[in-house]
This record gives structure tokens, C-alpha cells and sequence, in this order.
């Protein structure tokens, strides 16, 4: 790499005049980045105040020439990058720890209470030179062009190169701070008198017109040039404070803090601030990249304190070993008190000043400990950085042994643990040896292609632990027992070891691995065995096994540095985090069209489309749209989440326009197949149509009518939701689309039930449409359906109720009683799910949900056959639901007792009478069915019959109370022999009321003891009868019952009373077959007759004739005839025997 003159670096970033000449000197200070720093809310900025030793210009404007001095700087070609943070105070550490090399400690807040300010960072890898590549031969070049020879093990010598012994500076190369608590030092200038601050316009040009230009170094001259350094300064002898307390401040806790934060001890002889100069920065004010040179004996550092000044621009970048950092204390200029301190090796660069004023005091900070004492100085790392280069060449050019290589990447454990958000904050995060180290290794990684970065480790050693089953046999797993401490037992045997690195970011703290981890070979971990003889983090064992020692679990964690190949980072990441990362990259894309490596990225993620999610399949398709891909498009139509759900209409129609209909044909196939919703299906083919421009419109037509009339015939979901879409196909493609397409794959489909009543709501509402569109049709004008033809394959109904209406209206009126007939006979199969498990185990009971399920079918069956009219529909419903199989307590329990009041809840409303049929006959059977069967008889007992037949003693006493409980019905006891044989003698003296039962198994012997049934049902009869007036009062008032039972109500009475069975009637009741979708049509009924005196012979008379009609023909959409057969209600059912359910 060519070094940059100096002469070329000032006309690059400070143009002057054409005829200005300068003097060359390497310097790197124009290809210097900053980056904004994310670390504090307040902005640092550095003053380089010092006298320097630079190379000016050389010809016209030849510099001022002034005698030597001691104060004489020399400018050093620019470094890249560095940073750190600091409080003011000399008892406590900082609660920010420093940022990057030399290193960096941590500390807690001073008792200044001075703030951190953020610090701008950057790196030019290509750019970067080192303390060593000045210090040694300032020849880099002859470094990288000097031949290497082969390796023996990379991880030894990056070992060495890395070791403490070379990274042990535990301090700063600079700090920088606000001092929030500082005091006003009252500046007084002789011949000038007290500075007002904040500084005043008018008070900085009177001290610039007392002041001189500040002179800096060059070889043994000392010159005054402008375009070197521009600045004002006041010799120390004319400044003075009036402020008393100001000297105290800066000799106590400024001092203190500077020191602790450059890594200074203050020992017995701590260092003191010696005030050097007064200075003060303009509009236009600068100083370019140099070095400060000794300026007194001892010094060893140079402190600034920032007074309040307002003034924009002026920023400080500190340079020293690869590091850089850019410090920006104008924002905060006004009002506050700033502090920026470094040591002499390091270079630095005060920006032009762009508005204002900037005015500062310089310190020079002075060794003063006996001459046997050293003085503080940063660590020379010339030799460190050459290995370290050196190392990292041969593993770049493969030099070492395949074998011992390290394959793609190495980590080096950290001296300190960081958390998760640390790692976010990159190398900012670091202390002591560790910020030292990285900051070093960074540049000359990046030089020479590697990154850099930063990840938690997780070791996990698993094996047996070192127990023969002592005083750890008791234990269970994780059981830690008692007091004893030392439990857990050390490890025996190795079985197996995993270490892995996960979060890894870089040194910036951008995340270059957010989710998976990578695992580590043993010899891709830096020192070796670092986890021998170390104590773990965490421990797991299980306990001991009974037959030997238990698992026995290590994990130890630690922060790792990371060493790849830059080129390999992206394959590294992709192998652990996959499609993800993949997206990450692509992410970053704009170019159009893309570049090698986004198509790179691109054909990665194509290779496993079938695993694409939703969004990554629309990123997909956008990025083929926008880099003109067809090829790509196909593909990514092809994976299994690209569905109209997910890709809208609009997007699919821009790949048409943009490909051609015929590139996109197949892949709109696939799409529509692909997806489920008969909305998006049907919605997407009928949006096709209007984009067809005159020369497609032929094709996309024909492909539209195929692709509708696949989905039409395909659909067998029954979904209630699809009804809107299959009403606007209806309305699009006529009412055939539906009767002979949709609906025959569905008419034997099972429990569709809320498909058909949404269908039959949807028809009724829709039916003017419909109309509309048979109109323009000129069905209207068609000769009428043959009855025995129509979907509903009623021949009565419709002209009995309306005469007048059309062949059309006819058509719709049909398929609405078609499907109305179809779901007649799904209101019982109500579908359930597996009963699921409490966190206790218990499974859930469903049949509360199904009874109400069916009672809501059955309510809606009826209300809609009573909005088109047809009462024949809710005769054969009743038929249906008495026809129900079962015992007829468990019928009504699960049907007819819901029902009853849910049936007359119903009918208030619409103002139809409950004694008007069908709903007399249904109420009439159900009332003496629930009589007969489930209130029964009366036992003959008095008081049930239940009397206490035990002795007294504590086995009777448990006895009696059994047998006076009627709700018990069964108990056990166990007992011993002689204590059984008196339980059973006491069972045997009442074989009226109960047997026992003698149990042989187990110990001791048992006695079951059961209650016969008769005295089980007459000591249930007063929550029977109980219940009966309930069921009865469900139904309505006593005055509604006796009307609707009409000469049989004295015997209602009787029954619940039970002085009466109710009595038994002979009728005989035909019911449908399940799979028949019956049809009849209800003769107007007969006027209801007077209550008749209560017959003699027990029977009930019908209060009307219903008439059993024949069958008619099929419906069409029934697609096969049904067997015609009487459909008789009527208070008819047999009830002179007991109910054999």
C-alpha cells in the first residue's frame, strides 16, 4: 500500500490555494471513518491543545520560524481507531468500563458526577497502520511482502500471540467526560481582566486580541503555520482563577480520575495537573493529526478541560494501535464543563471548528514519583503486533498442517464474562486485557481478511459420576437431600463432550448469528483444555441407579473471541441459521438488476422452496418481479405455503403483465390447486378475465371457464363461510352451477347440517337476483319442471301455497325446500372431538355440548320449514325426533326435556297456538311418554320402605345410613371375619330391602351390600315426581296442559299424584328411515274437539286425523328413488306396555 503524502492528505481534506506546495509525510489521516457511537447521550469532543512538531508547507507561504523549544510536537501518520469513557472521581471506578485497547477497567460513578459522552469509532482495514508499523521500520510493505514459512500448529501460535503476558495494560489510552459538577473557575487574563462563561463573542475577541498563534514542532524548528494549526493561545503565567475552589477540583478528583482511568496508580507520589496553556479555537480553528511530544520532565499525558463555549464542529480523533475514536462535545458546549485526557504516544486531530467559539485550558500531566519509579506509558506493542501479523499470514496463505489448522474458525476465551447485552455492544463492552487485546487484533485481522467477533460459549461434559452408591443411594434425581454440601460427586468417566458458540456478533455489536449455534472441534478452541481442573457453572446429576453411579452433567460458560476467514463468515452463519440468514442478506439488496451475490443468496433459499414460510415465499416473489426472473417465479410458486391466502390477486396479475399469460399459466394452475378457500379459488379466476388485454382474452377466457368448473367440481368442504362465494358463482354462472355441479358431491355428505342451513337462508335472501338472472336467461319463458323432477320432488306444496308464481320462482322455491329436505335428517349427527384431558387428568365430558347442539338444529329445522310453509316438514321432524333410539329416561334427559321448552319458546312469538297440530300431538305424546316411563309408579313402601336394620354399633350405624340414602344404591365394607359375618347376619334379616354379597379377594375379606331395584326406584319417587312437575311446568301454565291434554289431563293429574299410573293408549307410529328424505303433504287439519268426559276404558283420543301420504318421485338431487311408506303423528303410540327401551 502507497502511503499518503502529507502534503496530499491536507489538500484532500483542508484545500488551499493552487500555489500552496507542502512537505510529504506519511499519514493515513484522510482515509480515517467515524461511526456514530451508541453508547451515551452526551457527545465528547477532543481538543488537541498541545504544542506539535509537524511538517508544513514548504514554499510561498513559508511558516513563521521560531527558536526551539521544549514544548515542540511531532506529527505521526493517522492510525485508525479507539475509544474508552471516564468519571472524574479518585475513590470509586466508573460505572461505564472503557471502551477498546490499551484496555479498559471498570468503574463505578465519582463523586464529580461526570458523565460519559459518546464516541464515534471507525476502521479502514485497507487504511490501517499500527504503533509497530511506525515504531519498528515504518516499512508495513516489506512485512507483507517478506516470505512465511510453514506452520506447525495455528493454535500455539496464536496462543502466543495472544498470551496476557503480551495484553496486560490495564488502562486507557485516553478518556473523555462531561464533569457535571464542575465549578465556575473564574478565568482573569492580566491585561484583560475576568472571562464571563458561557463565553461571549465579545470576550473571545478580546482574548484573541491578546493572544498569539500557537506554534507547533517541525524536526528542531518550531513554526507558526495556519494550515496546520489554527489556534489561539495565552501562556499560563497571565492566567489566573478567582475561584479558589477551581485548583482544588482539578488537583483532586480531575487528576484522580484521569489517573485511574489511564491505568495510572497513584502510589505515595501521585501525578500532578501542570497547567500548560489557555486556548482558544475559532471559526475555521484546527490542528491536523500529530503527536505530542514531551513538554516538561515527567510528563507523561495531556489532560484538556472544555470550558462552556458554544460552538459547532471541533471534534477530537484519537488514534493509537489500529484504533480510532472520533469524541463530539459541541452539542453540549454551551452550558458544561468537558474533559479529554490521553498519553503523549497517542496521536490526535482537532476538526475545524464551524461556528463559534471553543475554549479550553491544557494540562500537562506530570510523573512525580522517586527516579527509581518509572514513568507511565503506554505498552510498546510492536513486537506482539508483528507475531500476531505474522501468524495470521500463514493461516491466510496455508501454511499450517491441515491437521492442526483449526478448519473456518477459532475462539479465544475471554479473561472476563459478558451477558448477552454486552455482546450488543460490541467491543465497547470490553475491559482490561480483553479490550487490549481485540483492539490490536482488529486491524491487522481486518488487513488481512478475517473478522472479528464476539459469542457466548456452552461446554457440556456428560458422563458418570464418581458414586458407588454411599451417601448418595437415597437421592433422587436432583434431590440434594440434607445439609451436607459436597453431595454431588465428581465425575468418574467421560462419555461425551459438546461445546458450542451461539450470539455471535461482531465487533460493532451487530448480530451476524441471531438464532442457532455453531459447534466447536476440540482444536478450534483457544487455550487448550481451558476447562480442565475448572469448576463448573452448573451441575446435574440424577442420582444413583441402584446398580452404579448416575449421569453426571457439567456446563461451563464463557465469552469467547471469534477468528474466521472473512470470506467464510457467510457460509459459517448459513450452515447453522439457514433460511434465515439467507433472507437477512437479501434483505440488504437494491440493486437492479442483482448482483452475483444476491443471486447467490437467491438460489440458496430456491433450493429449499418447499420449506419457505408465508413471508418468505411473498419476499421471494417480489424480489423475481423486481429483478424480471420468470424462472425464479416458477419456482417459488412451487413451494407448499404459496396459496392464494398468501399472494394476493393483484401481485399475481403483475407477473402476468410482466411475463406473459403463458409463462405464468402453469404456476396459476398450481397456485389455485394448491389452495384451499373456495373464495380465493373463485375469487382470483373471475378477477383474470378483465385484465385480458383483445389478444389474450380468448385464451385467458378458456382457461378460466376450465379452471372454474375444476374448482366447482372439486369443492366438497360444505364450509358455511364458502355460501357468500357460491351465491356469487350462482349469480355469475346461473343456478345450474350449484344444483348440477356443487351440490351432488355434497347431498351424502355427513353432518353438513350448518353448510345447508346458511345455503337455505342465503337462497331466500338472494332469491330476487336469482330471479333477475333466470330472467335474462328466459327461464322464465320455459315450460314448468315436471313436479315429480324438481329438487324438492314435492308435487302439492308450491301451487297450494301460491298459485300465482312462476316457472322461475318455482325452480328457486324447490331448491330451497331441496335443501331444506337434505338437511332435514342431519339434525342428530352432531360430530364430536376426542374428550380432552384436565391438568389432572379427568377427561371432559362433550354431551352437554352435543344435546344443545342438536336442540339449536332442531329450532332451526322449524323455523325454516315455517318461513316457506311447509308444516309437512315439521310433522316429519317430530316423527324423526320421537322415532329417536334409546331409553326413553336417557331421550328425555338428552332431548325431549331441552327441547319441550325451547319448542314453546319458539312457537310465543310467532303467535302460533301450542294446541294447534303438528305441536299438539308432539307435545300430547311426550307428556304421557314422560308419565309412563320416566315418573312411573308410586312404590307400595311407606316412606320408601326404608328402615334401619343394624344393631347400633359403628359398622350398623354406617350400614343404616346407607340404607336411608336414596341415592346410594351399592356399598362395600372390609372388615374382619367376625365383624363381616355380623354385617352379613344383619343384611340377612331384611331381604326386602337388600343383598349382599360375599368378596374373597384381598385382604381382608369384603362384603358388598346392594339395594334392590324396587326399593331403589320407590325411594327415588319424590325427586321423580319432583322432576315430572318441572318437565310438565317447562311445557307452560296448568290451565295451557290441561287444554292440550284435553280429556286425559284428570289422569296427568293422577300420575303425578301417584295414585295413578297414567294409562295407556294403542297408536302406532312410522317412522322415516334415516337415509330417507321423506316428503308429505299435511291435509288441513281438523277442528280440535271439546274435552271429552274422562273415558272409562283409559284411552286417549286423537284430537285430529293426520293421514299418511305417499311419497312422491325423488328429488334430482337425491340422484337414486326412496321407498314411499306412511308417516302417521298423532297421540297414537302404543302405551299399553311398559316402554321396552
Amino acid at each position: 500500500m502507497n502511503p499518503v503524502t502529507f502534503a496530499e492528505e491536507i489538500a484532500q481534506d483542508y484545500p488551499k490555494s493552487p500555489d500552496t506546495n507542502q512537505i510529504a509525510e506519511p499519514n493515513s489521516h484522510a482515509n480515517t471513518v467515524t461511526n456514530d457511537h451508541r453508547g451515551g447521550a452526551l457527545s465528547m469532543e477532543s481538543t488537541d491543545e498541545a504544542a506539535g512538531a509537524v511538517l508544513g508547507p514548504a514554499d510561498k507561504n513559508k511558516p513563521i520560524e521560531l527558536p526551539p523549544t521544549s514544548d515542540s510536537n511531532s506529527i505521526l501518520p493517522t492510525n485508525s481507531i479507539v475509544t474508552s469513557s471516564l468519571s472524574s472521581s479518585s475513590t470509586q471506578p466508573t460505572s461505564n468500563p472503557p471502551v477498546l485497547p490499551p484496555t479498559i477497567g471498570s468503574a463505578a460513578p465519582s463523586n464529580t458526577n461526570s458523565i460519559n459522552a459518546p464516541v464515534t469509532e471507525g476502521v479502514e482495514p485497507q487504511d490501517v497502520h499500527s504503533l509497530y508499523d511506525m515504531d519498528v521500520d515504518h516499512n508495513e510493505e516489506e512485512e507483507a511482502m517478506s516470505e512465511l514459512s510453514d506452520g506447525e500448529d495455528l493454535r500455539d501460535d496464536l496462543l502466543n500471540a495472544l498470551h496476557d503476558d503480551k495484553f496486560s495494560f490495564d488502562g486507557n489510552f485516553y478518556h473523555a467526560s462531561l464533569l457535571t459538577t464542575a465549578p465556575n473557575p473564574c478565568v482573569t487574563i492580566s491585561g484583560l481582566g475576568l472571562v464571563g462563561m458561557p463565553l461571549s463573542e465579545r470576550d473571545a475577541k478580546s482574548i484573541i486580541s491578546c493572544a498569539t498563534l500557537a506554534p507547533f514542532g517541525h524536526g528542531e524548528r518550531t513554526v507558526v503555520d495556519k494550515d496546520v494549526r489554527d489556534t489561539w493561545e495565552i501562556e499560563p503565567s497571565r492566567i489566573e482563577f478567582a475561584n479558589k475552589e477551581w485548583e482544588k477540583f482539578v488537583h483532586g478528583p480531575v487528576c484522580a480520575g484521569v489517573c485511574r482511568e489511564l491505568g495510572v496508580a497513584a502510589g505515595k507520589s501521585p501525578p500532578r495537573m501542570e497547567l500548560y496553556k489557555l486556548l482558544l479555537y475559532e471559526t475555521g480553528s484546527h490542528f491536523l493529526p500529530h503527536q505530542d511530544t514531551q513538554k516538561a520532565n515527567g510528563m507523561f499525558a495531556t489532560v484538556i478541560i472544555l470550558l462552556p463555549s458554544a460552538y459547532t464542529g471541533g471534534q477530537v480523533v484519537v488514534s493509537h494501535a489500529s484504533t480510532t475514536r472520533t469524541i463530539d462535545f459541541a452539542p453540549n458546549s454551551f452550558l458544561s464543563t468537558a474533559l479529554l485526557a490521553w498519553y503523549t504516544d497517542v496521536k490526535h486531530e482537532v476538526k475545524p471548528v464551524t461556528s463559534g467559539y471553543r475554549l479550553a485550558l491544557s494540562y500537562n500531566l506530570v510523573h512525580t514519583a522517586p527516579p527509581g519509579v518509572p514513568k507511565p506509558c503506554l505498552p510498546q506493542m510492536g513486537d506482539s503486533v508483528r507475531v500476531l501479523r505474522r501468524v495470521l499470514r500463514k493461516w491466510k496463505e496455508a501454511k499450517y498442517k491441515k491437521k492442526k489448522s483449526a478448519g473456518r474458525l477459532v475462539a479465544y476465551l475471554l479473561n472476563h464474562e459478558y451477558s448477552n447485552v454486552n455482546l450488543h455492544e460490541g467491543a465497547e463492552a470490553l475491559k482490561g486485557a480483553d479490550a487490549h487485546r481485540v483492539a490490536f487484533l482488529r486491524g491487522v485481522a481486518e488487513q488481512l481478511g478475517f473478522k472479528v467477533g464476539l459469542a457466548s460459549l456452552e461446554h457440556h461434559v456428560s458422563g458418570c459420576g464418581d458414586d458407588d452408591g454411599g451417601s448418595y443411594h437415597n437421592r433422587g434425581r436432583w434431590d440434594y437431600g440434607g445439609g451436607d454440601e459436597e453431595e454431588t460427586p465428581g465425575m468418574l468417566e467421560v462419555i461425551e463432550t459438546k461445546t458450542s458458540i451461539s450470539g455471535l456478533v461482531d465487533l460493532d455489536g451487530s448480530s451476524l448469528l441471531p438464532v442457532g449455534e455453531i459447534d466447536l472441534k476440540e482444536d478450534a478452541l483457544l487455550p487448550k483444555d481451558p476447562f480442565k481442573d475448572k469448576e463448573p457453572d452448573d451441575t446435574e446429576y440424577e442420582g444413583y441407579m441402584g446398580n452404579g453411579a448416575g449421569q453426571l452433567d457439567y456446563w461451563y460458560r464463557r465469552t469467547v473471541l471469534v477468528l474466521m476467514h472473512a470470506s467464510e463468515v457467510d457460509n459459517i452463519c448459513f450452515s447453522v441459521a439457514g433460511i434465515p440468514y439467507a433472507f437477512e442478506k437479501l434483505k440488504k439488496s437494491t440493486a437492479v438488476p442483482p448482483t452475483q451475490e444476491d443471486r447467490l443468496w437467491a438460489s440458496r433459499i430456491l433450493q429449499k422452496t418447499s420449506t419457505l414460510n408465508q413471508n418468505q415465499i411473498v419476499t421471494m416473489s417480489d424480489l423475481a418481479l423486481k429483478w424480471k426472473d420468470v424462472d425464479m417465479w416458477k419456482i417459488v410458486m412451487k413451494g407448499h405455503a404459496c396459496t392464494l391466502a398468501v399472494m394476493d390477486v393483484d401481485k399475481l396479475v403483475k407477473a402476468w403483465k410482466t411475463f406473459s399469460f403463458e409463462s405464468v399459466r402453469v404456476s396459476f394452475e398450481e397456485i389455485v390447486a394448491r389452495s384451499m378457500q373456495l373464495h380465493d379459488r373463485i375469487n382470483f379466476i373471475y378477477n383474470l378475465r378483465p385484465q385480458a388485454s383483445e389478444e389474450e382474452r380468448e385464451v385467458v377466457s378458456a382457461w378460466c371457464k376450465k379452471e372454474s368448473d375444476k374448482v366447482l367440481a372439486s369443492y366438497t368442504t360444505a364450509d358455511p363461510k364458502d355460501v357468500p362465494t357460491i351465491m356469487s358463482i350462482i349469480r355469475v354462472a346461473g343456478l345450474e352451477a350449484f344444483t348440477k355441479v356443487i351440490m351432488p358431491n355434497l347431498i351424502h355428505k355427513q353432518d353438513f347440517f350448518p353448510f345447508w342451513i346458511a345455503m337455505i337462508k342465503a337462497l331466500r335472501d338472494g332469491k330476487k337476483g336469482i330471479l333477475e338472472r333466470l330472467a335474462k336467461t328466459q327461464i322464465a319463458h320455459e315450460e314448468p319442471t315436471d313436479p315429480s323432477t324438481t329438487p324438492t320432488g314435492s308435487s302439492s306444496d308450491a301451487p297450494a301455497q301460491n298459485p300465482t308464481r312462476s316457472p322461475s320462482q318455482k325452480v328457486v322455491d324447490d331448491l330451497i325446500k331441496a335443501c331444506l329436505e337434505i338437511a332435514f335428517p342431519q339434525w342428530s349427527k352432531v360430530t364430536t372431538t376426542a374428550p380432552y384431558r384436565t391438568f389432572y387428568g379427568a377427561a371432559q365430558n362433550t354431551q352437554p355440548v352435543v344435546q344443545t347442539t342438536k336442540i339449536d338444529r332442531l329450532i332451526q329445522l322449524l323455523e325454516q320449514a315455517l318461513i316457506i310453509g311447509d308444516l309437512d316438514v315439521c310433522r316429519r321432524l317430530f316423527v324423526d325426533i320421537l322415532g329417536t333410539p334409546g331409553k326413553a329416561v336417557d331421550k328425555f334427559k338428552q332431548i325431549y326435556t331441552p327441547f319441550v321448552p325451547r319448542l314453546h319458546k319458539f312457537l310465543l312469538p310467532r303467535n302460533i297456538d301450542v294446541c294447534s297440530p303438528p305441536f299438539i300431538d308432539v307435545f300430547q305424546i311426550l307428556i304421557g311418554t314422560y308419565l309412563r316411563d320416566v315418573l312411573g309408579k308410586k312404590g307400595h313402601l311407606s316412606n320408601g320402605g326404608l328402615r334401619k336394620i343394624g344393631c347400633g354399633c359403628t359398622e350398623c350405624g354406617q350400614l343404616d345410613r346407607f340404607i336411608l340414602d336414596p341415592t346410594t344404591t351399592r356399598i362395600e365394607f372390609r372388615l374382619v371375619m367376625s365383624r363381616r359375618e355380623h354385617v352379613e347376619g344383619r343384611v340377612r334379616g331384611a331381604p326386602d330391602l337388600c343383598t349382599f354379597e360375599t368378596i374373597y379377594t384381598g385382604r381382608p375379606y369384603g362384603v358388598q351390600i346392594t339395594k334392590r331395584p324396587e326399593v331403589v326406584r320407590d325411594a327415588q319417587w319424590p325427586a321423580r315426581q319432583k322432576e315430572a312437575k318441572t318437565f310438565l311446568a317447562s311445557i307452560g301454565s296448568d290451565e295451557l296442559v290441561q287444554k292440550i291434554m284435553g280429556d286425559r289431563y284428570a289422569d296427568v293429574v293422577s300420575a303425578i299424584n301417584g295414585t295413578q299410573v297414567f294409562g295407556a293408549v294403542r297408536t302406532a307410529v312410522t317412522v322415516p328411515s334415516a337415509g330417507d328424505a321423506c316428503v308429505a303433504s299435511l291435509q288441513p287439519p281438523t277442528p280440535m274437539a271439546s274435552p271429552q268426559p274422562l273415558a272409562a276404558s283409559n284411552s286417549m283420543q286423537p284430537t285430529h286425523a293426520l293421514t299418511a301420504v305417499p311419497n312422491p318421485a325423488p328429488a334430482p338431487v337425491a340422484g337414486k328413488k326412496r321407498k314411499s311408506g306412511p308417516v302417521i303423528l298423532g297421540p297414537i303410540i302404543d302405551l299399553t306396555e311398559e316402554n321396552s327401551d
